[in-house]
């Protein structure tokens, strides 16, 4: 509120051809903004038809229109700055944010791990079966696809 206030100010303090001046110039960013982001869904609407992804098509319709799904967020720009306007597109966003936010600090290449097992233990028949048997049945399977009752 504070920022509004300074700017607000600022503002009536202009004389007046410098107020029309930086309206013109939010308004002809605002209509930057839009024709780039017009733009960037004309092309993907482009790129879904020659790929024949009809749902794709719809959605990027339906946005043209103005009467897609009202909880959608685009436009969301990426790290560069360049807007995002498919799922495919946020869908790699989210994904290296993901692997950035979430990847090994280099700090940590060089750090020795601790070993809670060595490499020559084996695992017995009974430590299996008695770890099978306290996990609970009807849980997702693992990697491997093996569910617990198996």
């Amino acid at each position: 509120m504070q920022l509004y206030a300074e700017r607000q100010e600022n503002f009536a303090q202009m004389i007046t051809y410098d107020q029309k001046a930086a309206s013109h110039a939010i308004s002809n960013s605002i209509r930057n903004d839009y024709v780039s982001y017009i733009d960037g869904i004309l092309s993907e609407l482009e790129a879904a038809g020659c790929g024949g992804n009809t749902c794709e098509l719809m959605r990027l319709r339906k946005t043209l229109s103005g009467k897609h799904n009202a909880s959608c967020t685009m436009p969301t720009k990426d790290s560069n700055g360049d807007h995002i306007l498919s799922q495919g597109s946020l869908l790699k966003a989210w994904n290296k944010f993901l692997a950035e936010k979430f990847d090994c600090p280099p700090s940590d290449l060089n750090r020795s791990r601790e070993a809670t097992v060595s490499p020559h233990d084996s695992l017995s028949d009974q430590e299996l079966s008695e770890t099978l048997a306290s996990m609970k049945s009807g849980k997702a399977p693992g990697i491997d696809r093996i569910p617990i009752e198996a």
